[in-house]
This record gives C-alpha cells, sequence and structure tokens, in this order.
C-alpha cells in the first residue's frame, strides 16, 4: 500500500513518518504475547489443494492449530515479528501462498489482544508492517497472472485498472477477496480486506473505493474495545489514503466514531478496566492518540470548506462546549 498522500502535498503528514515516533514513545517492561508459527504443517498444507475450494478449506480453521503464543519482552518481540515479516515473503516466493495468508490471518489477530494496552500502538505498527507486505504481494501476484500490451507500460500501482490485466489475471484477483471474506472473525477479516484494497482496482478501477471503505468503515462499529476499533479505523484511514486520498466521506464516518469510542472510557467499565493496567482514562487517551491523530488529520487534510463545517459541527455535537456559569 504506497501512500500516495505523501506525493500530493507537502503538508500531509503519512504514516511511514508517524510510525517511528510511535515506535519510540510507547513500550513496557512487561511481557508480551507473540506468536510462533509451525512452520512444517503451515507448508504442508501450503502445498495442498489446486482448486479455489480447496484452499478455501485449507484456511478455514484460519491457522489456530498451527501457531502456540510465548511470551516475549518488548525488543524481542520486535525483533520476531520482524523476522515474521520477512517469514511471510519468504513462503509466498516459495509459493507457499496458502502459508502466508494463515500467517497474515494470525498476525492481524495478535491485534485484538490488549493484555500489554502500553504497547498497543507499537504493536500496531509491526503487524501492520506485515499485511502491507501481503497487500503488495498479492497486488504483485495479480499482475503476474497476466498483462495486457497497454498493461506492461505502466509502472505506478495507482494507474492500473480492469483493462490493464487479463481475464486470468482478474479472476485470480477475484479469488483472494473471495478467500478474505471467508474469514469468520470481524477483526482479522477488516484487517485483511483493507490490506488488499487496491487489489479492487483490477476489477472495477477506483469505482468501488467509496462503497468499500463506506463499509468497511462501518463493520469496525462491530469492534465493542475503543483500542482495538481506534487503530483499525487508522489503518483503513491509512489504506483508503494510499488508493485515493481525496475521499472523505467515509473518513467522516471515522472520525466521528473515534469520537464515540473516546467518549466510552467515561463508562464505569472501562474504568474498571483501566484500573486493573494502573492507568487512568487520560493516561489510556494517550495510547489513542496516534490512531484518532492521523483520522483526523486524513479526514481535514485538502477538505473544501463545507466538509470542514461539517466535521467542526460532528465534533461540537459529541463535545458541546461548557455552559458559562449563571
Amino acid at each position: 500500500n504506497g501512500e500516495v498522500g505523501e506525493a500530493r502535498g507537502q503538508k500531509f503528514v503519512p504514516w511511514g513518518v508517524r510510525k517511528t515516533a510511535v515506535m519510540q514513545k510507547y513500550t513496557t517492561t512487561g511481557s508480551i504475547q507473540m506468536p510462533s508459527f509451525v512452520s512444517s504443517e503451515v507448508a504442508q498444507a501450503g502445498r495442498g489443494g489446486n482448486t479455489l475450494k480447496a484452499r478455501v478449506d485449507a484456511i478455514s480453521s484460519e491457522g489456530d492449530d498451527l501457531v502456540s503464543m510465548t511470551r516475549a519482552s518488548a525488543r524481542e518481540y520486535v525483533g520476531h515479528m520482524t523476522d515474521l515479516n520477512g517469514e511471510l515473503a519468504r513462503a509466498w516466493n516459495a509459493t507457499e501462498r496458502v502459508k502466508a495468508l494463515k500467517m497474515a490471518i494470525q498476525c492481524s489477530k495478535l491485534l485484538a489482544d490488549t493484555g500489554t494496552p502500553q504497547f498497543y500502538p507499537p504493536m500496531f505498527v509491526l503487524v501492520t508492517e506485515i499485511l502491507d507486505t501481503f497487500g503488495r504481494l498479492v497486488f504483485e501476484r495479480i499482475k503476474e497472472k497476466g498483462l495486457t500490451d497497454e498493461g506492461k507500460r505502466k509502472r505506478r500501482a495507482e494507474d492500473f485498472g480492469p483493462g490493464d490485466v487479463t481475464s486470468e489475471a482478474r479472476e485470480t484477483c477475484r479469488n483472494w477477496f473471495y478467500k478474505v471474506a471467508s474469514i469468520r472473525e470481524l477483526l482479522p477479516r477488516v484487517y485483511m480486506e483493507c490490506a488488499i484494497l487496491r487489489c479492487h482496482q483490477f476489477l472495477s478501477g477506483g469505482a468501488e473505493f467509496p462503497r468499500t471503505l463506506e463499509r468497511l468503515a462501518r463493520a469496525v462499529r462491530g469492534i465493542g474495545d475503543p483500542l482495538v476499533s481506534c487503530y483499525a479505523r487508522a489503518y483503513l484511514a491509512r489504506c483508503g489514503v494510499a488508493v485515493n486520498p481525496t475521499l472523505k466521506p467515509y473518513l467522516r464516518t471515522l472520525l466521528v466514531d473515534q469520537m464515540v469510542s473516546l467518549s466510552q472510557l467515561s463508562d464505569p467499565h472501562w474504568a474498571s478496566r483501566l484500573a486493573s493496567h494502573s492507568l487512568g482514562a487520560r493516561d489510556f487517551s494517550g495510547l489513542l492518540d496516534p490512531s484518532i491523530g492521523f483520522v483526523a488529520h486524513c479526514a481535514g487534510y485538502a477538505a473544501d470548506p463545507p466538509l470542514c463545517t461539517a466535521l467542526l459541527r460532528d465534533y461540537a455535537a459529541r463535545y458541546p462546549p461548557p455552559s458559562p456559569p449563571l
């Protein structure tokens, strides 16, 4: 997912610039749960079955029986996830694509774990880098299935459309979306569809992006944990801006929903959960800053005056100014 917004204007600060600060600012001295994949079993699954149905059946378990969880320090976690990124690419290049798919799904599931909230922002950075790798590999795979003469003359990812690939390549693209749609759990399904979002270009050009982005924005409402949902919206915004930085309606939806998630922190249930992690509401809202700030930045960047007014009204409706004293 190339961050197109970086090239569209000097004032836009893409996620790639922000992630270094996130990694430096947020850490923990506690241990974090991390995955360890059983490579031989997954590789065996990756070599089995040639039909689409066989491949979907192969991922029906989504790899739950092929991964064990261990505890690690923050430093070990960073190194391990970096290694996993390379392992996924190696599996893909060795044509073990079901293995790579299972690894990506399992990594996206890690983002449901809020057991160490102080480390969640770096975990988001590391996991989404793996998902970005997977998305790029799928995009290139579809191109490899067959480019037309017109497609062979194109270089930039954002320039490709349905007429640039063969019918076989478009069928491969549909199959990838079918595999992702077959993921049972909401969180990994949303993340995986975001990761391959650009592949819609091979089927409909950019025509499908507005509907797909709004659908995904509404799907995130099904994620109850405010930490998990806020960062899921940040990844959706990041992928959406990469494919078309001018689309704004879904970003308005995301920003309003970010405010709703933030308001959850005043609920006694969440106050109790935060206390169990020795966190106050202010501390916890600080963990949300990178995600909420990025969505707001994407929504406000190059927005026209009517949209800016609408965004301010949304904010005022959620956070009305205090009444003056009598």
